[in-house]
């Protein structure tokens, strides 16, 4: 980033504002290209069985 130092400012959690875009956080790679971040979680105990699905775009 340190050729691009405004990006960092720019980083965005987009999901707070609609959860129907398909990611959740607009960031940038240290070259500057855009790159959309999803995050996983869950609440679910070690024990429990869960399923997401994972879309590459």
């Amino acid at each position: 980033m340190s050729k691009y130092p405004d990006l960092q400012r720019k980083i965005y959690w987009e999901s707070q504002a609609s959860d129907a875009i398909g990611h959740d956080i607009l960031s940038f790679d240290r070259d500057g290209t855009l790159r959309q971040i999803e995050v996983k979680s869950t609440i679910a105990k070690i024990s429990q069985k869960f399923d997401f699905i994972l879309t590459e775009y």
